[in-house]
């Protein structure tokens, strides 16, 4: 990412032309200029030496009108005891993620110095030369360059004392060889000082800057030029590669009079290649200190490379992890390394490899495609000659068989019955010889006589079929076929297609009816509507009719058609009888048994509803026969073994299961807070009794918070837990049975409350909200519904509570908790509780002395 930072320094040249442009003559042309035996490491010592190079004074430590010092900065391409002079500070675009400003200062004239790191502005391809860019020739006589400049608020440019001047022609040349190696190839063509406006010239010891402009897709872009310092040497490197072992057998072919040493692969195989990779001097000593290659390793398919990562052997040196490969390539692709710790020296790696179909070639190169060109080592033409390495791998061909098609007959099946199938398999003509091959057919994992384990020859491009019979079994049917080759190979090209696998579902009707949703208890004489869920849990769509009953006789009776796995809730009326009691509510599902019902024990939904009479006090809840826990038994099939004649030997298990409910009642009043009636808060609404309360409520052996006055309201929390063990004890049998009986048993759906005031009259029936949990589930936290209350002040409130009316009397002031009609065996419970009622709200008004 590249951040704009303001503050790109643009400076006017206060300094006088004439002392800029003066005849120049570089002293060592005319021997006037003597090397120092030791470069200099200091500034003062650097400008020195510079000027006397140049012949005049054009380095000074401080410009005149401008606070700009010179310093010595990292030199373009360092050797040692070279340096770069330039005044000023980075400065311009700052790019995160190289860290490099687009400036690194300036020259005498106030020109910003372009920084050779600096990111590409436009990416360039790899493979494009610099030698062929259509650059602007005299760039400091350019319209073009000048308009880009001052639209990008830089400086203009003026013709430098050293522009145009063939005898930095060479320094430029070492230069572009030594940093841009890869873009570089050396047109001898190409006058590169009528293209480069030098910003600051080189010296002996001191490195030059210049800028090209070229075009573009109609753009004016810009490249710096690096100028080599006269004693700069190109030290150049001879990197190869040698003892290129792909870890593949050889094979020798024949053909006339000659036989040839070939590399052979088998598809599908891992080899382990290794290669060496080694470093020479072409000219000058290499700083094998800092040389850091790039190198790889390539597996080349018939389309497209397979990189290889690379592991270090032996060697004095080192492999790196993979670096990323920008600025060289744009992609921000990464490539490896490889580190010479001394002169002359060879480092071996391996890499892994698997041999495919296509593989035609591997590859391994140092500084140089499918590596990364950093570095030069000569003229075009030898300087890559040993560069890379390829080795021709020839893929045998393997046998590829495949299993046509496997068909079973039939859509579905059902238990006891038979079924008559067929299997093919086959060869694949791209295999030039006669195959044979074992055949595996099993159904539930038992073989299928007498495909299975049988022994075929086929032919290149022949398919061979086989007939089969099946039994349907009590679950679904798995069908496996697999064709295994054994000659003149026990391999495979393609193993994806050894193997089919059909599954063909057991024909199974099985119709379950849910728990019986009805409040309870109801009013005697009342007319009611009770919801039931009923769902098809079978194999296939069924058509089925479900009958309703309350107290024995039939409501009405509906015909249903629902989807495999569907579902669907039913409402039915009825009326309470006239009389208290209770009435038995029933649905059953299919009641003439028309289908073949694998499960008739889920058909048939009961629930017991209590009626009552108007105004009846609360009664003992025992009375309702509250049922916490309850067991039930299920009866499994299982396959114990097989008959001589291939039928199988069933068996009827017996499982017990269990299932209980509990509940756990909350009442608060929050009386229990204190308060103090001298300084009353509005926090204190909640607990405005408490004052008096919790004295009264300690001297009674009461909790105060089960205690309130007439006129406020209390909260009411109720938790459930429904725990059973169903299905968890299924009999093991053989071919998976026995199967599971399916279905899910729900805990309570529904929770009513129902409050009776101190003179035992009914004052509502509520059904309570899940506020933890969902209906139907093993733990759940029920609560009353929100409702927004206004106080006698006016202001309104959302809360979960219920409250008393002003007008009740002291006393016990009842709450029972209704639950019926849950898990299995239809678990209820009646649970009641009580605060006590002490006074009315007027009994708390007070106010704040004045």
């Amino acid at each position: 990412m590249k951040v704009k930072i303001q503050g790109i320094i643009i400076y006017v040249a206060l300094i006088c032309l004439v002392i800029l442009n003066p005849v120049i003559t570089l002293a060592n042309e005319v021997n006037s200029y003597i090397p120092l035996k030791t470069p200099p490491n200091e500034l003062n010592l650097m400008i020195i030496d510079d000027n006397n190079f140049l012949g005049w004074e054009y380095f000074v430590y401080k410009l005149p009108n401008v606070e700009q010092n010179l310093s010595n900065i990292r030199p373009i391409y360092y050797n040692s005891g070279e340096h770069m002079l330039v005044w000023g500070n980075e400065n311009g675009d700052f790019d995160e993620d190289s860290g490099q400003y687009r400036y690194l200062g300036i020259n005498k004239l106030g020109e910003n110095i372009t920084n050779i790191d600096w990111p590409l502005d436009v990416p360039i391809n790899p493979g494009d030369k610099l030698d062929d860019n259509n650059w602007i020739r005299f760039p400091w006589d350019s319209t073009e360059i000048r308009g880009k400049l001052i639209s990008r608020g830089e400086p203009t440019i003026s013709k430098s004392p050293w522009d145009g001047d063939t005898r930095f022609l060479p320094n430029i040349v070492k230069g572009l060889q030594a940093k841009h190696t890869a873009e570089f190839r050396g047109d001898p063509e190409l006058t590169w000082t009528d293209y480069v406006h030098i910003l600051q010239p080189p010296t002996y010891y001191g490195w030059g800057v210049g800028r090209a402009w070229h075009i573009k897709n109609g753009e004016v872009l810009y490249r710096t030029i690096p100028l080599a310092p006269s004693k700069f040497k190109l030290w150049m490197p001879n990197f190869y590669v040698r003892d290129f072992d792909p870890g593949c057998p050889t094979e020798t072919v024949t053909g006339g009079d000659n036989s040839t040493e070939i590399y052979t692969a088998e598809p599908g195989e891992t080899y382990t290649a290794s290669v060496t990779f080694g470093i020479d001097t072409l000219q000058s000593t290499v700083p094998v200190d800092r040389t850091r290659v790039f190198v790889a390793g390539q597996h080349r398919l018939q389309q497209g490379n397979w990189d290889a990562f690379l592991k270090y052997r032996s060697g004095p040196g080192s492999l790196t992890e993979p670096l990323s490969l920008w600025p060289y390539v744009p992609s921000g692709s990464k490539g490896q390394a490889v580190v010479f710790n001394q002169q002359d020296s060879e480092v071996t790696v391996t890499f892994n490899w698997t041999a495919m179909a296509d593989t035609r070639e591997l590859a391994a190169a140092i500084n140089y495609p499918p590596a990364l060109w950093l570095y030069y080592e000569g003229p075009e033409g030898n300087r890559f000659a040993d560069n890379v390495a390829i080795v021709p791998i020839a893929v045998k061909k393997l046998p590829d068989t495949f299993v046509h098609e496997l068909n079973p007959g039939t859509a579905e099946t059902e238990a006891g019955r038979e079924y008559r199938g067929t299997v093919s398999y086959g060869l694949y003509d791209t295999f030039e010889e006669p195959v044979k091959a074992r055949l595996r057919l099993t159904h539930n994992g038992w073989p299928v006589s007498p495909v299975d384990g049988s022994e075929i020859s086929l032919n290149p491009g022949e398919i061979k079929s086989f007939s089969f019979t099946i039994h349907g079994q009590a679950g679904d049917s798995r069908l496996e076929a697999e064709i295994l080759p054994l000659e003149p190979t026990a391999k495979d090209i393609n193993w994806s297609n050894n193997k089919k696998i059909v599954t063909v579902k057991s024909r199974r009707t099985d119709i379950a009816v849910g728990d019986i949703r009805q409040q309870c208890p109801v009013t005697a004489g009342s007319d009611q509507v009770a919801t039931v869920t009923v769902s098809n849990l079978g194999s296939r769509a069924e058509t089925f009719r479900v009958s309703y009953y309350a107290g024995g006789a039939r409501l009405h009776t509906e015909t249903i058609t629902l989807e495999e796995g569907g579902s669907a809730d039913r409402s039915f009326n009825w009326t309470a009888p006239q009389q208290a009691g209770s009435v038995e509510l029933k649905a059953i599902a299919d009641p003439e048994n028309q289908l073949k019902d694998i499960n008739r024990n889920n058909n048939t939904a009961v629930k017991t509803v209590y009626i009552r009479e108007r105004g009846l006090p609360p009664a003992e809840c025992d009375a309702l026969s509250s049922k916490t826990s309850g067991t039930w038994t299920e009866n499994y099939r299982v396959i114990t073994g097989h008959r001589e004649d291939d039928t199988h030997r069933w068996a009827t298990r017996t499982v017990t299961y269990q299932e209980s409910l509990a509940v756990d009642i909350k009442l608060d009043t929050k009386q229990g807070i204190p308060t103090d009636p001298a300084n009353p808060r509005p926090q204190d609404r909640e607990s405005r009794g408490s004052w008096e309360i919790i004295p009264w409520a300690q001297a009674n052996g009461l909790d105060p918070n089960k205690v309130t006055r007439a006129g406020y309201g209390f909260e009411l929390q109720v938790e459930t837990t429904y725990w059973t063990d169903y299905e968890t004890k299924v009999p093991d049998g053989l071919h998976n049975t026995a199967i599971p009986k399916g279905g899910i048993l729900y805990g309570p759906r529904s929770v009513r409350a129902e409050f009776w005031d101190t003179e035992n009259n009914s004052v509502e029936i509520v059904e309570l909200e899940p506020v933890a949990g969902s209906p139907g589930g093993r733990k759940i936290t029920w609560a009353l519904p929100g409702t927004k209350h206004t106080f006698s002040d006016g202001t309104q409130a959302w809360e979960r509570k219920h409250y008393v009316d002003i007008g009740t009397t002291d006393g016990r002031y009842s709450v029972v908790i209704h639950i019926d009609g849950v898990g299995k065996t239809g678990l209820k419970i009646c649970k009641e509780d009580y605060i006590t009622i002490h006074g009315d709200m007027y009994d708390d008004i007070y106010s704040t002395p004045g």
